[in-house]
Order: C-alpha cells, then sequence, then structure tokens
C-alpha cells in the first residue's frame, strides 16, 4: 500500500542526518587503538632499553674492576721477572767470582819481564790483549805462557808493530786474543784458593810447536829476515 504524505511542507517531518559518519568513528577508534598499542609497545621497549643500560652499567664496572687487577697482576708478574733476572745475575756473578779472580791471577803471573799490558777485555768468553814489549821474545814468552795455560784457549796474535821509530830502544805493540775456558767452575766456586808455586817443568812439543809457529807468525807480521827474526826471537820461553 502507497503511503502518500498530504500534510504541506511546513509539517511535514524532516529526516535525522547524524552528526558524526558511522564510518568515520570506526577509522577514529582504528587510529586510537593503535596509538594505543604503539605506546604500551614503546612503553616495554624503553623499559627493557633501561635495563639493558643498567645491565651494560653493571659488566662494564665489572670489566674496569678486572681491568685493574690485570694490571696489578702485570706488573707483579714483571716484577717477579725482574727479581728473577737478578737473582740469576747474581748466582752468575756469584760462580764466576773466583773464577774471574782467578783467571786474573793466572794472566798476570804469564805477562814476562819487558812487557806491559794496556788493555784486557773480554766479550763473550773472548779475551783481548794489547800491550807493548822491548823486544820479540817477551810477546812471544806471553803467548807461549797463555798456550800452556788452562784457562786460554785458541791463542791468536792480531798483529805485532815496531813503533820505536827514531828511538834507539825498540818498542813493540801487539794485540792478541784468545777464547777464555772455564774447565773447573764447580772446583773454585765459592772458595778462593792460594797459588802454590810449581817447580820450571820442561818444555814439551806443545810448546816448542808454538814457539815455532809464533816464531813464523812473528817475522811475517814484521817483514824481518829469517836471520834477524832468530836473533830477536832467542831464548824463547826460557
Amino acid at each position: 500500500m502507497i503511503k502518500v504524505n498530504l500534510l504541506p511542507k511546513e509539517l511535514r517531518k524532516k529526516k535525522k542526518v547524524p552528526f558524526f559518519d558511522k564510518y568515520l568513528l570506526y577509522v577514529l577508534a582504528a587510529i586510537i587503538l593503535v596509538g594505543i598499542v604503539l605506546w604500551v609497545q614503546t612503553t616495554r621497549q624503553q623499559i627493557e632499553i633501561s635495563r639493558l643500560d643498567d645491565e651494560i652499567a653493571m659488566v662494564e664496572a665489572e670489566i674496569q674492576k678486572y681491568n685493574q687487577l690485570i694490571k696489578k697482576v702485570e706488573e707483579a708478574r714483571a716484577l717477579r721477572d725482574k727479581i728473577r733476572r737478578r737473582m740469576t745475575a747474581i748466582q752468575e756473578l756469584d760462580i764466576q767470582r773466583p773464577l774471574a779472580v782467578k783467571l786474573l791471577e793466572n794472566f798476570s803471573q804469564l805477562i814476562p819481564e819487558f812487557v806491559w799490558v794496556e788493555e784486557f777485555r773480554e766479550i763473550e768468553r773472548i779475551a783481548t790483549i794489547t800491550g807493548k814489549s822491548y823486544n820479540l821474545k817477551g810477546v812471544a814468552n806471553l803467548i807461549v805462557g797463555l798456550i800452556q795455560s788452562e784457562y786460554f784457549d785458541q791463542i791468536r796474535l792480531n798483529f805485532v808493530r815496531d813503533e820505536a821509530g827514531k828511538s834507539t830502544v825498540p818498542i813493540y805493540h801487539f794485540e792478541m786474543s784468545a777464547n777464555i775456558v772455564f774447565l773447573s767452575a764447580g772446583e773454585y766456586a765459592g772458595e778462593f784458593i792460594m797459588p802454590i808455586e810449581k817447580p820450571e817443568e820442561t818444555e814439551g812439543p806443545k810448546g816448542k810447536r808454538a814457539r815455532l809457529g809464533l816464531v813464523a807468525r812473528g817475522r811475517d807480521a814484521l817483514e824481518l829476515d829469517k836471520d834477524r827474526a832468530r836473533e830477536s826471537m832467542q831464548g824463547l820461553g826460557r
């Protein structure tokens, strides 16, 4: 059935239009809901970040504490190693002290007449001896004494030079080197033994060979002829 409104326009009911569209309300509600979710998540993340920052600060404090302890341990180890090196050096000096005394004592007894030593230098158990002599016989006797000594080995005559110049007195400047041998370290460690005079022994084959080799070496070093060298070396080892 068709209904017809015959009332005049003034009296007719007007259709109400809603103040907000329902779709707009849905959109606004969704936006608010998303904002709330984001705020909750952000708050949680901030709380987690704050907790992690606190843990990191605690770990860094522990690391700093352990770094100080590690530094102290390293300093203690360095001090320990330093003390050990000093103790080792002191022990070596204590062992080598009587040997050095015996070595110099023996060497002083080997210096013949008319020979004076200007320098006795020892580096890594290799002794270098420089000095002067009024004749070649003194240089030769010193070499023979070093050869016969138990403290020296592999004697080497580096050079012999005639430095007399215009002087009537001959002066020979020499340098020789030898290996230092410490065969009796245990025997002399910690004690000093007084030297005992030994009777003069007859020259053996070793001394004779050394003397003949020394004559040839000195003759070559000074560029002397055979007769003059024999005169200079007369009395070697006596």
